[in-house]
């Protein structure tokens, strides 16, 4: 295949073979982490500029050996390719090629052997799905059958799917442990929503509705009132944990107390009781009026000289 035609075929191909010259070989770049069970991984990917008589693009080999670090100003077969789209610096969207592995030897485009389509998958920079556009056609030529046929989506598509979810869980987990203050289940409750809008964002690119009713309102006052709703929320959480009207009374009490006796040995008897260390502890809210209503009491008998 010509590099001409790596730039006209579609995003999704896979399998490929493309033929040409290594006009130049980049320095390896070495990726590693520990993946999602916990397992340690290291991979060099090393780049190439590939040159033939119709253009150049950049194909990247992982863990490649010695024998291909010589072989600059040759051609080779770069095979089993997939395409990866990326925006460089001018705004274009530009695509380079991943090989499972190369041949020194030149496989004609006629003869190229039927391959098995590997994709190699970096875990640091995992590819994600590409949005092709569809085309318009005329209401004559629809049909409602063709209209209603579903297509089943591809291993690839779901394993795509699955590596932006875990992406976007730990984006929406690192937000929600940052703004967030309530309860563990309220909690897990907005990761699940926040991941769920990111997931979105990236499928539908620019476009970014909330819901169908609201379709019809400009991009910027939907991500605003989006922005609006969460702010509302998370300052009604604030005010619920920090502003406790219960807490706020026992303490009161508290001081009420150290005022008549001259020390806290009361209070602390009292939060004793219940096996704790301050008020706020108690998420129950009969019991933590049980505590207050005790600490009231005690006050009460205390001003009473008893």
């Amino acid at each position: 295949m010509k590099i001409k035609d790596v730039r006209e075929v579609e995003a999704t191909a896979k399998g490929l073979v493309v033929v040409g010259k290594v006009a130049k070989i980049f320095d390896g770049k070495v990726v590693q982490g520990t993946d999602k069970n916990g397992k340690a991984y290291k991979t060099v990917y090393t780049s190439i500029s590939l040159k033939d008589d119709t253009g150049d693009i950049y194909v990247s080999f992982a863990n490649v050996d010695d024998d291909f670090l010589a072989l600059e100003g040759e051609i080779i077969s770069c095979i089993s390719c997939s395409i990866n789209e990326y925006v460089d610096k001018q705004g274009v969207t530009q695509r380079s090629l991943r090989a499972s592995s190369y041949s020194a030897d030149v496989i004609p485009e006629t003869s190229q052997p039927e391959l098995p389509e590997i994709q190699i998958e970096d875990p640091a920079h995992p590819v994600l799905p590409k949005t092709v556009p569809v085309k318009e056609e005329s209401p004559a030529v629809n049909k409602p059958a063709e209209e209603a046929k579903q297509v089943e989506p591809s291993t690839w598509d779901l394993k795509d799917l699955k590596i932006i979810r875990q992406h976007c869980e730990t984006d929406a987990t690192s937000l929600v442990v940052k703004y967030f203050k309530g309860t563990l289940d309220e909690a897990i409750a907005q990761v699940i929503i926040a991941s769920n809008i990111l997931v979105s964002s990236v499928y539908q690119g620019l476009k970014f509705p909330i819901n169908n009713k609201q379709a019809d309102i400009p991009h910027n006052e939907k991500q605003a009132d989006l922005l609006k709703g969460i702010k509302a929320g998370s300052d009604k959480k604030v005010h619920e944990s920090e502003l406790d009207q219960l807490d706020v009374k026992a303490l009161e009490y508290k001081k009420q107390l150290y005022t008549l006796s001259g020390d806290d040995i009361e209070y602390g008897w009292i939060l004793k009781e219940y096996d704790i260390d301050q008020p706020h502890d108690i998420k129950d809210p009969e019991k933590k009026a049980e505590l207050v209503s005790k600490l009231a009491n005690k006050v009460i008998k205390l001003q009473k000289g008893e």
